[in-house]
């Protein structure tokens, strides 16, 4: 028995007529399923490669929650992202990953690293 999930983390951004990034949010939506009873913690963008550990860069803000049959959906909006970090992850999206946090797993159960969708 294992535990998977698939998800999107989508930047919605306010661009300057010269381009750069002046304002923007992100927008968490991610389907989970473990084979039982689970208590999310958190839900994260953190810097860091593949295989490293790294701080936490955007916050979803969810709640710690139960889920009983352990299968759902989490979807959460955070503005005020800044522009700066925004621009980091666009720049190098690999570098930075997208970790679901349980009280199982506090370091985090499924984690994936970001990707530019259009150069998979």
């Amino acid at each position: 028995l294992r535990a998977d999930a698939v998800g999107h983390v989508t930047f919605d951004l306010e661009r300057s007529s010269s381009g750069a990034i002046t304002a923007g949010e992100a927008i968490f939506y991610v389907n989970y399923a473990f084979p039982g009873s689970v208590t999310i913690t958190g839900l994260h963008v953190h810097s860091g490669a593949k295989g490293t550990n790294g701080p936490v860069v955007i916050d979803s803000g969810v709640a710690s929650f139960t889920d009983a049959d352990g299968s759902g959906n989490v979807t959460m909006v955070v503005t005020g992202v800044p522009p700066a970090t925004l621009q980091a992850i666009l720049d190098n999206p690999r570098g930075y990953y997208v970790n679901l946090h349980t009280s199982a797993n506090p370091g985090g159960a499924l984690r994936d690293q970001l990707h530019n969708p259009k150069k998979r």
